[in-house]
């Protein structure tokens, strides 16, 4: 090989080492916005339709995990990569009602402390405007369904069920400081009740709006499996470096608490310190490793951190 052609072929090696590195994806932890997030469910049953005991109407709360190219704005690809939503209220109750209306519901039918994780192929972003079309899928990584049909309660895990591929339109953007997610979304899902024999196709439609503001980046908490008499893995980022961290979880259910110490308001009822504070390193990263109590085993647990003056999302799971 000549010089000419040496330094020709360094030089398109060069050029495609640049071009991997600006089209790689950044990855955008999003707040989901709680009070423009609604959501109500419906569907239909083997036995009859479903309707709200008594409403139909809740909202979703939790991160979502997106990556984004390029990074901070005028986007052009995305891809759904995870994330943590749940539903607030925790317990969604619906009823099958009876033909006779004087009577009482055929069925009544509880989902319970449901998470889910948002997933898609890569999808093309419009870079001007955020528009985008993609085909997205929630996964479900908690929660269980209660059913109670003549008079004979069972319950059936939700844990590893999906909803069906669901072609969305939505928006990606940048606004001031912000990261921006608005999606409208109808998730279809089927579920099976061995217990009941009852078979039904549900529906989630609303509206996903989640934000990030990289001037002042939300508290992020992750928690690992956890398992009785095993060590459970609990870690915050983006808090603010050198910084005591703290741990906290209920077994109480959400609801606000002021903690006056630390001036901020967890979402959490009765919350009860997990571990010891932790200082977070200079990217604002801590990880507690803690033992989780043989007796814990089908509890279902809310966790958060907090910062002074800062409260990370809450993270729901259940002991296995």
């Amino acid at each position: 090989m000549n010089r000419l052609t040496s330094h020709a072929a360094a030089l398109a090696a060069a050029c495609a080492l640049c071009a991997g590195a600006a089209s790689a994806q950044t990855p955008y932890v999003l707040d989901e916005q709680r009070n423009q997030s609604n959501f109500s469910f419906s569907g239909d049953t083997s036995i009859g339709p479903i309707l709200g005991n008594p409403s139909n109407d809740f909202e979703v709360d939790g991160i979502v995990d997106i990556l984004l190219t390029p990074s901070g704005g005028g986007f052009s690809t995305g891809e759904f990569d995870g994330g943590h939503l749940y539903t607030v209220p925790s317990t969604l109750m619906a009823k099958i009602p009876n033909p006779f209306p004087f009577l009482p519901p055929l069925a009544t039918i509880d989902i319970v402390d449901a998470v889910y994780r948002a997933s898609s192929p890569s999808f093309s972003v419009n870079p001007s405007t955020g528009d985008f079309n993609a085909t997205v899928t929630l996964s479900a990584t908690n929660g269980y369904t209660e059913v109670t049909y003549l008079g004979i309660t069972s319950t059936t895990t939700l844990i590893g069920t999906q909803s069906d591929p669901t072609p969305v339109s939505g928006r990606a953007y940048i606004s001031g400081t912000q990261t921006i997610l608005d999606m409208p979304i109808d998730a279809a899902f089927h579920i099976d009740d061995p217990g009941s024999g009852i078979t039904a196709d549900v529906n989630l439609d609303g509206r996903i709006v989640a934000a990030s503001d990289s001037a002042s980046k939300p508290l992020v908490l992750r928690v690992g499996t956890l398992q009785a008499s095993t060590t459970g893995t609990f870690t915050v980022t983006d808090g603010s470096p050198n910084t005591f961290t703290y741990l906290a979880y209920s077994v109480a259910g959400l609801g606000d608490t002021f903690v006056a110490q630390l001036s901020v308001t967890l979402g959490i009822r009765n919350p009860v310190q997990a571990g010891g504070a932790q200082r977070t390193n200079a990217l604002g990263t801590t990880i507690w490793n803690l033992p989780i109590p043989s007796n814990a085993g089908g509890l279902g647990v809310r966790l958060q951190a907090a910062q002074f003056g800062k409260a990370s999302n809450i993270w729901l799971t259940t002991v296995l």
